[in-house]
């Protein structure tokens, strides 16, 4: 992987629906088109969820929704990834 992104998850601590922003996303021209991966993980690095993300057209920055409501109390980390071309984690709390 050759790029860092920056994945900031707010509100946190949550404990219900969050926004997860991500910047630092290579131009699409030079990945193209390559989607954006998403990974939900528990603190010891177990998978919990997966999915893919849909971005706007030449974008360096997205956001998207994400419903913790169902997650128990604990810390929690977003890996977005974007092919080989860059990935980031975010942390987040949940109440």
């Amino acid at each position: 992987v050759e790029g860092e992104l920056l994945v900031e998850v707010t509100p946190n601590p949550a404990d219900g629906p969050v926004m997860v922003n991500v910047s630092g996303l290579p131009s699409k021209k030079q990945t193209r088109g390559k989607g954006l991966s998403v990974q939900i993980l528990k603190g010891d690095g177990q998978v919990l969820q997966r999915f893919a993300v849909a971005e706007s057209r030449d974008a360096v920055t997205t956001s998207f929704p994400l419903d913790l409501g169902d997650f128990s109390g604990g810390v929690y980390l977003v890996r977005v990834v974007r092919g080989d071309e860059a990935e980031g984690t975010g942390r987040v709390v949940v109440r």
